[in-house]
């Protein structure tokens, strides 16, 4: 803000089913990719039972998320990060990305000039909530390619990784998202959920949080939420009566 003083910040979080705000959850980190869990968490301790879909933007994909949701029987309508730009031809162009260079044929993995690359080693990430099991793949010789300086920037082979799992999850995340089914249910998601935001921050001029303190700010958004719900009930009512 340019004050030199420190303000409070919360990231707010809010769920919606058939046009109703069933959950809301703040936390103090402004990535979203770590607000899911906590949020998910938090509508099981509401409802006794985690939701059987969970539909939500790019921001949200991340490898824990994914875990966590088949975990739990929660079906992942989840954008990953490259879900939007792997459809475009610009993306298929670009033929020595990691995404589109390797071929696999008998459990094999070849470059477009068909030569093999080689296993290496598996590397494991602990950081997240779940662990992740990274493979490390080598071309057998990049020597005298006529590609190797679209292909790679290093003076040795071609080195890739492969995380099995991740990439499995992204081809089934990718067939549910373009089913008729998933299509809707992104659609609803920005329907709803960014519906929600925009009616609450723009047309009620609610974009500043007036307490300090977790308690202090769910207590504030949970009457928000409820006025916005009677809101909708009514409006709901109102529509039947006149049709």
């Amino acid at each position: 803000m340019k004050t030199g003083i420190f303000r409070a910040g919360y990231n707010v979080q809010l769920g919606e089913s058939d046009e109703y705000i069933r959950n809301i959850t703040v936390i103090q980190d402004r990535n979203d990719s770590h607000a899911l869990i906590p949020f998910l968490e938090s509508y099981h301790s509401r409802y006794q039972e985690y939701p059987s879909i969970a539909a939500a933007d790019s921001g949200y994909g991340i490898y824990s998320n994914y875990l966590y949701c088949l975990n739990h029987r929660i079906m992942p309508a989840i954008k990953y990060p490259l879900y939007e730009r792997e459809k475009t031809v610009k993306f298929r162009k670009q033929r020595y990305r990691s995404e589109n260079l390797l071929q696999k044929e008998n459990g094999k993995l070849f470059c477009p000039r068909h030569r093999e690359f080689i296993y290496q080693r598996d590397e494991t990430d602990k950081h997240g909530e779940f662990k992740a099991i990274t493979q490390i793949w080598q071309c057998a010789t990049c020597n005298r390619c006529p590609y190797a300086k679209q292909c790679k920037k290093s003076s040795g082979p071609r080195t890739v990784q492969v995380n099995v799992v991740m990439n499995d999850i992204r081809k089934e995340t990718r067939e549910l998202l373009d089913s008729p089914a998933g299509i809707e249910l992104r659609q609803q998601r920005c329907i709803q959920a960014e519906g929600a935001f925009g009616i609450i921050k723009n047309d009620w001029n609610y974009d500043r949080l007036h307490r300090r303190g977790m308690n202090n700010v769910d207590n504030e958004l949970y009457l928000v939420c409820m006025g916005y719900n009677l809101r909708k009930y009514y409006q709901k009512q109102l529509r039947k009566s006149l049709s």
